[in-house]
């Protein structure tokens, strides 16, 4: 790694020396991936059994969902 002028490396490293914090992060991470992915399969259009004028339709319907139930909690 080349050597930038004037840029030295630190001598002290200054941390909180909590090394457990990460971990359950991590596994929050993962829980919620984990649910993310099975309640994501549910709610996506399965591309290949649509023709692209059912796709598009879908997809609209799916981005204009939001914009109605914000519209209607405001009313």
């Amino acid at each position: 790694m080349p050597r930038l002028k004037g840029y030295r490396f630190p001598r002290v490293v200054v941390t909180d020396k909590l090394r457990s914090y990460i971990k359950p992060i991590a596994r929050q991470a993962q829980r919620f991936l984990a649910a993310h992915d099975q309640i994501n399969a549910i709610f996506t259009p399965r591309r290949y059994r649509l023709t692209a004028n059912s796709y598009r339709h879908a997809r609209a319907d799916a981005f204009s969902l939001p914009t109605d139930y914000a519209c209607e909690m405001i009313a």
